[in-house]
């Protein structure tokens, strides 16, 4: 009992003690608390408010406390200026007892100064003589305002001295320097802010260095060297434990890795290791790495090592490529080379304001594509999404992080590109970060050269900060500076230091804008898990691609593999068979990536021309965009699809909603100012944060470039529908001129393929405007410039596809034949085939080429066949495999896209005159034989399938020849089971015009010169009803397919009307043919220039074209 009676008196007086010095402390900070506020209230009683002393009942002067509460906005709180005046001017007061001051808080204060400033205004205004300087009241000025502010936010020594936070007599320097240059009248612009503070960097490295670099730092006096400084940059992060030493140990050994690789990479290593014996390396070569690098490089390791131990996103390496079509040629007069064409830019400059000065220096300019490779360590209780893509991610790597990488094309410079590539890795699609701009905006980049060459280490600070998206679509709104909207001005640095300047320029980027999330106080297991599943997300959708645009070339593989993974089980909507979705959170949002891969579908749909699919996709996320949970680029992409949905009515659909074809493209035209309405929406966001570089980024100009190709189709079939003024000469050139725009977006984006389809598209165009335009009343153009553009530009868009054609060309070549586990037989074959989701899809056959240039009807050597027994596919490559006109590249035309470019070369080949009959005759031939590779490709050559009893969905490819096609070209068709609907019509009809040539040609000419081949192809007018009766590509009703399609009727039924006519117009060309007198006399070029310009004709919408 006595023990635990002393117990509990040791603990009441322990408790005592405690309570004490809690007091002692409490009263501490009271007292300074106190004081800070009464210098405050003495500042402003003091120097920036009119007292009015007046005498009271005892003749002692006091101030005027009414006249103070209405300086101060404190009319109805008068008891709170007596109380401040009592305390704080107790010399007024002398009679009265002292008074606590009372407590002040920056809300307050703010709003007392604003009083004041409004007091002494109006006191400016109403003053008796203006004029007067001497007399006049002065207002509160900006530094009388911000040193008020100061004080109030000083510290004291003691609050110092608890903190640690030492004192420097400069800062007050300092502050002075800040406030004189940032003053609004007498300070500097924020460019010139920007150059001081670099000067001020070189200024500052200069005097830090100088001691240091005396200093030898070999052997042993470099690690403690290097160990004092880390001892000093942990104190600041890490109390003293037992496992400091190790710690320490651990950093001093990677600044000395980082140090050796710096050294190999500058060469003092092999130096000292191969010429040890030879020479003596002198101190002033040897000794690359000063005193001041290594404190440099130290200190950087060490608070990145902190950082990156909370968010361990790391940057592996760097690849960059230069990308086609860049530089681009304005062609001048005489000149061979140019691919700008000037006539169309000086009708831009007179039409279109800022376009052609945005083109000027694109002689000079490259696109790079920046492609950074990162690995990332997700949190320990991390659970991954798809195991399958984390298994992936994670193969090969250390300690279960994940790596991947992220790409950006652009025509920024390469350190530009991978800012933006960091950018985009680290803030888009992160739910986390929703309120912030996809970007940091970096205030400042200073590199600094540790050297006199260019094998001098590099030491390298970025200054970045975040902003929020609400801000700046604030000061959009109102129509003022980000800075005037913004009260975040919170600044984060990251420094690095390496041998190599795009390495260090990339990681201290990459440190800075992590440092910058990492002040935000979010949750750092949180942040990685979305970063990680974004990063899985991603991963998917673009494996997912590539199984539409490269082997197998399948919508159906592409649909199965996004459906199994980013939608499964119901995440974010479910569909059904028949393409009816519900979303599983309907007032959620999904990811950013979803968005994108549920739109990608929905433009594949449009693309085969399956409208009706492609539009249940975009009902769906209708409410997404009114919401705006989309990013700006993903409203524009929604936009572009719609316009594809009203560009493809068809006015005998049922389920059309449009009354006639004007009101269909006028709302094409809508979606597509819609979309380009948010393209430059999102350029406006950046440009008010100082970040307009962003443009120069894909996807901003591949969008541009999109929407005004898309404007062009509405000119080149349905010009009448639109509100362009002037006559049929400015609706001829009106696709033309929107097309080289179009082109040189494509260029700007980088982006090789659609450069190539816009120049394949603005070929055949200028060859419309040859055999269409009346050049004798308009000299802008002549017939035979409008004929070497279309050749020029044609030659230029097969090179800039050749490396797209010969990738899809070796993944055919390496995917054919391929044996798997999925099998089903057939009566004469095994069928192989590879799973995709809930789609399988046939194997491609063992690809045999023919010799180029052996090709002949009828020798069974050399004929073109699909060999089901062995599963071999015989095809002839002389159209398909070709070398390029201008360059040494050998050109393969494969790709479900290569349709586009055959199309052009095949009209091309048409068109052009060579020169004698027979030489026309053989371009008619081979023209024949593109279309027919054309429409082929373009086709869809798959059968669906389904199994009743599993319900399984697989695809066959159709290898079987066409009843109108004799040479077997069509047999390519099975390569490629996706659709582009315009060409698989377009080749067609113009296969069909060449076959008519022939016709008309032979019968005309039948016991001449004309070959005993080409004769019995021409005799024969059922093929070219066969062709023009398989327009629309009809399907059955209640038939498989058809259920599949929604019951959509027929393809392209937003060209029923020029298809009507087409069909009308062979059928009078035949009867008018077949009931004439063979006329002799009649000349090819005559027979093609009538056929052709009549269909063009009929194509663009033209009435009354009689055969």
């Amino acid at each position: 009992m006595p023990e635990q009676n002393v117990h509990v008196s040791r603990t009441q007086k322990n408790r005592k003690l405690g309570l004490e010095e809690n007091q002692d402390n409490l009263s501490g900070s009271r007292t300074n608390q106190e004081e800070r506020d009464r210098s405050v209230y003495r500042y402003l009683l003091t120097c920036l408010t009119d007292l009015f002393l007046i005498k009271n009942s005892k003749g002692h002067e006091q101030p005027n406390e009414s006249s103070i509460a209405n300086q101060w906005g404190q009319k109805d709180n008068r008891i709170f200026v007596r109380r401040v005046l009592r305390s704080v001017m107790p010399e007024y007061y002398p009679e009265e007892s002292a008074n606590p001051v009372p407590g002040l808080t920056l809300g307050k204060l703010i709003e007392i100064l604003k009083s004041i400033q409004e007091y002494k205004s109006q006191k400016s205004l109403t003053a008796k003589d203006q004029n007067d300087l001497k007399n006049k009241p002065l207002a509160l000025t900006r530094d009388e305002k911000l040193r008020a502010i100061r004080k109030f936010s000083e510290l004291s020594i003691d609050e110092r001295d608890q903190l640690k936070i030492g004192v420097n007599p400069s800062e007050a320097i300092l502050q002075k320097l800040l406030e004189d240059i940032t003053h609004p009248i007498t300070g500097l612009d924020a460019n010139n802010i920007a150059r001081l503070c670099q000067l001020t960097l070189n200024t500052y490295q200069a005097l830090r260095t100088a001691n240091l670099d005396s200093q030898e730092l070999e052997g042993s006096s470099r690690q403690k060297f290097i160990g004092t400084i880390i001892v000093k940059l942990l104190n600041e992060y890490f109390p003293e434990s037992s496992q400091l030493n190790t710690i320490i140990r651990d950093l001093v050994d990677k600044v000395e890795r980082e140090i050796n690789r710096i050294e190999f990479q500058c060469g003092i290593n092999q130096v000292k290791a191969l010429l040890s014996n030879e020479v003596e390396i002198e101190k002033d070569k040897s000794n690359i790495l000063s005193a001041s690098f290594v404190k440099h490089l130290t200190q950087s390791v060490v608070e990145n090592e902190i950082l990156t131990d909370e968010f361990p996103v790391y940057l592996k390496y760097i690849e960059i490529e230069k990308k086609q079509p860049l530089p681009l040629y304005i062609k001048q007069n005489g000149e061979e080379t140019g691919l700008l064409n000037p006539k169309l830019l000086q009708y831009e400059k007179n039409t279109s304001h800022g376009f052609t000065e945005s083109i000027d220096g694109l002689e000079k300019q490259f696109v790079y594509k920046a492609k950074v490779h990162f690995h990332v360590r997700p949190p320990e209780d991390y659970k991954p999404r798809f195991p399958k893509q984390f298994a992936k991610l994670t193969e090969n790597s250390y300690g279960g992080t994940l790596n991947f990488y992220e790409e950006i094309t652009g025509i920024g410079s390469p350190v530009s590109n991978i800012s933006g590539v960091i950018n985009r890795v680290l803030f888009w699609d992160i739910p986390i970060l929703g309120d912030y701009m996809p970007i940091a905006n970096e205030v400042l980049c200073y590199e600094e050269v540790i050297g006199q060459s260019s094998h001098s280490p590099v030491w390298c600070k970025t200054v970045v900060k975040l902003c929020k998206e609400e801000d700046v679509e604030r000061s959009i709104y109102e129509n003022k500076s980000y800075e005037e909207i913004s009260s975040n001005h919170d600044l984060a640095s990251g420094e690095y230091c390496g041998f190599d300047l795009l390495e260090v320029v990339a990681r201290s980027a990459l440190l800075a804008r992590l440092k910058a999330i990492k002040q935000l106080g979010i949750d750092a297991n949180k942040y990685l898990t979305e970063l990680c599943h974004r990063i899985e997300e991603l991963d998917i959708f673009r494996d997912a691609k590539k199984l539409l645009h490269f082997y197998p070339f399948s919508l159906m593989a592409m649909e199965g593999k996004i459906e199994e993974t980013i939608f499964a089980n119901g995440k974010y909507r479910t569909k059904d068979d028949q393409f009816d979705f519900i979303e599983t959170e309907p007032q959620r949002s999904w990811s950013l990536v979803a968005y994108e891969a549920h739109l990608a579908i929905a433009d594949a749909y449009l693309q085969e021309g399956l409208y009706r699919i492609g539009k249940k996709y975009l009902d769906i996320i209708e409410p997404h965009v009114e919401k705006n949970y989309l990013s700006d680029l993903g409203v524009a992409r929604y936009w572009l699809c719609k316009f594809r949905y009203h560009y493809l009515t068809d006015l005998d659909d049922p389920e059309n909603i449009h009354s006639d074809r004007y009101q269909a493209i006028q709302k094409a035209l809508t979606s597509l100012e819609r979309a380009e309405f948010h393209v430059k929406q999102r350029l406006y966001k950046y440009y008010k944060i100082g970040e307009f570089s962003q443009s120069n980024f894909h996807p901003f100009f591949y969008i541009l470039s999109r929407a005004t190709a898309f404007h062009a189709k509405i000119y080149m079939y349905t010009s009448a529908y639109t509100n362009r003024p002037g006559g049929r000469w400015e609706t001829l050139l009106e696709p033309i001129r929107l097309l080289e725009k179009a082109r040189i977006y494509a260029a700007r984006d980088g982006s090789e393929s659609y450069y190539a389809y816009w120049s394949a598209y603005q070929s055949w165009n200028y060859l419309i405007l040859a055999y269409l335009g009346e050049f004798d009343h308009n000299s802008q153009i002549s017939r035979e410039e409008c004929l070497d553009w279309a050749k020029r530009l044609i030659d230029h868009a097969l090179l800039c596809y050749s490396s797209i054609g010969k990738q899809c060309y070796q993944e055919i070549k390496d995917n054919g034949g391929k044996v798997t586990d999925i099998s089903r037989p057939e009566i004469d074959e095994l069928k192989y085939y590879e799973k995709y989701g809930d789609v399988e899809v046939q194997v491609t056959p063992l690809i045999r080429e023919l010799p180029i240039n052996n090709f002949f009807y009828g020798d069974s050597r050399y004929s073109q066949a699909y060999n089901a027994s062995s599963h071999v596919l015989s095809i002839d490559m002389s159209i398909l495999k070709q070398p390029s006109a201008i360059s040494s590249e050998t050109i393969y035309l494969f790709g479900t896209h290569s349709t586009i470019l055959l199309f052009a070369i095949g009209m091309r080949e048409l068109c052009v005159d060579q020169g004698s009959e027979e030489q026309i005759q053989s371009q008619v031939e081979k023209a024949l034989r593109i279309f027919t590779y054309c429409w082929a490709i373009a086709k869809d050559g798959s059968t669906s399938n389904c199994e009743e009893n599993d319900h399984k969905f697989y695809l066959d490819r159709n290898f079987e020849k066409d009843s109108c096609d004799r040479s077997g070209d069509s047999l390519v068709m099975g390569l490629y089971p996706h659709r582009l609907t315009d060409f698989t019509d377009l080749g067609k009809i113009f296969a069909a015009v060449c076959k008519a040539i022939l016709i008309i040609y032979g019968q005309a000419n039948h016991s001449s010169t004309v070959s005993e081949e080409a004769s019995e192809i021409a005799m024969n007018w059922d093929e070219v009803e066969l062709l023009l009766s398989s327009l629309h590509d009809r399907y059955k009703p209640s038939s498989f397919k058809s259920k599949q399609v929604l019951d959509q009727s027929r393809y392209n039924g937003h060209f029923d009307g020029q298809f009507k006519k087409v069909k009308l117009y062979f059928a009078q060309l035949k009867r008018k043919k077949n009931s004439q007198a063979s006329d002799s006399c009649e000349k090819i070029i005559s027979i093609r220039d009538k056929l052709v310009k009549d269909v063009f004709k009929i194509m663009r919408g033209e009435n009354d074209v009689k055969a």
